[in-house]
């Protein structure tokens, strides 16, 4: 990423400022598909651990713990597609000398730990959406903020190869309160999940009206609605925003909690 740049729902922009190398850091700013950023942590561990070692399309059912250390049961996937819980499941256990669960922030860890705890529904939620434009947006490593107190906005490039070709693959995010949205909708988050598929029809009159900087894109004419239609629907997502109390202790007996499972932040924005 090159630049920040903020701007009105009307397109007037606010304020610019440089990014990563361009502002002279030290380092660069990235702005990476998680799929691919994943992917690339997972290859980082194999390479340090060895691929024995990691034992991918593991769920965790549940643990028990002793004197002498800790047994944690799985479902494991019976092939890639497997959503796991299904009859096709295979399960597995494993025996170690502690537990660390470093799993989330839905941690099957922390909900045997503390089973009453419960997630609340802040009123916001968050509406994105991963298009392909067979323009650059700006110069292809900007990323662009803007909207309101109740409705707020970020756009970015996720891919190195498509700015080489002068196309942009672009992550677009809208994140609302309630109050917004359609009166049906309000109150109502649906499950909890980052892959929630969504009509447009349930939030793209929130940024009607809504148009970029001059120069964001050669087309002068491409607003935000515009992107939005021509986003894919198996590509147009919803994630209610649930915020979690920290856990009181984060270490009983031989089981710890890391990260998100011990002191889950709340996952506001991009």
């Amino acid at each position: 990423t090159s630049e920040l740049v903020y701007c009105a729902p009307s397109g007037t922009v606010i304020l610019r400022e440089k990014r990563g190398l361009a502002a002279g850091c030290d380092a660069p700013q990235y702005s990476i598909h998680r799929g691919w950023l994943h992917r690339m942590l997972l290859h980082a561990v194999h390479e340090r651990l060895g691929r024995a070692n990691v034992h991918c399309g593991h769920h965790l059912l549940d643990f028990a713990q002793d004197l002498e250390g800790v047994t944690a049961n799985f479902a494991v996937a019976a092939d890639k597609g497997e959503r796991f819980g299904g009859a096709a499941s295979v399960r597995a256990s494993y025996r170690g000398d502690i537990l660390i669960g470093a799993d989330g922030l839905k941690s099957k860890v922390r909900a045997q730990l503390y089973p009453s705890a419960r997630a609340k529904f802040t009123g916001w939620r968050i509406y994105r959406g991963v298009v392909e434009v067979d323009t650059q947006f700006y110069d292809g490593k900007s990323m662009l903020l803007y909207g309101h107190s109740k409705a707020a906005s970020v756009l970015y490039p996720v891919c190195e190869r498509r700015r080489r070709e002068g196309k942009t693959l672009l992550n677009w995010g809208i994140n609302c309160q309630d109050e917004v949205l359609k009166p049906h909708l309000r109150g109502e988050p649906g499950v909890e999940s980052w892959t929630r598929r969504v009509r447009r029809e349930e939030f793209d009159h929130i940024v009607e009206g809504w148009t970029f900087p001059k120069g964001a894109f050669p087309d002068p004419g491409l607003d935000f609605s515009a992107l939005i239609a021509q986003t894919p629907a198996d590509s147009v997502t919803c994630y209610a925003l649930f915020d979690r109390d920290p856990a009181a202790r984060w270490t009983l007996g031989r089981v710890t909690l890391l990260g998100d499972a011990a002191h889950p932040l709340l996952p506001f924005g991009s």
